[in-house]
């Protein structure tokens, strides 16, 4: 009788997995403390876009914009409740899956059990995502109310410039939060395209997980997207 559990190297692998998603959030983090990246730039023009609406009478453009931010995630999330109920649906047709993966050249056989393993570990990966979405959502929303609360271009002439800064740093602050958590939620996509490879070989899949990681390191750090955000800057 084959085991149930997972093979050392399938523990291995999502031992891979888990430390590089976490150890390249934290390297990001840090890196863009010193270098370029593309959420450091994002993150400047939302902060003069909020700066630059204390000097605008009328913000209904303003309000579209933060209302077209809020879609993305809005969609994501919705997206990813669906990915969440097929794969809950695997759960009870594993072995149909497992018949056609296994015809696939390189494929290890595993039991039955050690799929349903894997695909929980998707299940999981995909609820980070939709807290990281909504949450994104519900953050975007709060810059919404901001923006409404915000004094109008008269009472600002009449206050110190310095109104103006706090305003334009705190809201900016809460756009970038929401931007950031949704940024989270996209990175948990890329990395379930990479344990998707699990399902095939163990080795494909710390191998995918590498090549995600340095997608997104060029993509944050060396993208032409960041050089055209920062020539002249």
């Amino acid at each position: 009788m084959r085991s149930m559990t997972l093979s050392p190297l399938d523990w291995l692998a999502l031992a891979w997995f888990l430390v590089m998603w976490i150890a390249y959030d934290r390297f990001a983090e840090l890196r863009a403390r010193s270098h370029p990246s593309m959420l450091h730039r994002v993150n400047l023009a939302r902060r003069d876009w909020m700066y630059q609406l204390t000097f605008r009478e009328n913000r209904i453009a303003d309000v579209a914009l933060m209302a077209n931010l809020s879609s993305s995630p809005t969609f994501f999330a919705s997206t990813t409740m669906i990915v969440i109920g097929g794969l809950f649906a695997m759960l009870g047709t594993t072995s149909k899956v497992v018949h056609v993966v296994q015809e696939i050249p390189f494929a290890v056989d595993v039991p039955e059990e050690v799929w349903n393993v894997k695909i929980i570990v998707m299940v999981c990966i995909f609820v980070f995502t939709f807290f990281r979405f909504t949450w994104a959502l519900r953050q975007f929303n709060f810059c919404s109310i901001m923006i409404g609360s915000a004094p109008n271009m008269q009472d600002f002439l009449k206050l110190p410039e310095s109104a103006r800064i706090d305003f334009a740093n705190r809201t900016g602050k809460l756009v970038a939060l929401a931007g950031e958590s949704f940024n989270d939620g996209l990175r948990g996509y890329y990395f379930a395209i990479a344990a998707l490879t699990w399902f095939v070989q163990p080795l494909a899949y710390m191998l995918a997980t590498s090549v995600v990681v340095l997608i997104l390191y060029f993509r944050e750090f060396h993208s032409s997207a960041l050089r055209a955000m920062t020539d002249g800057a």
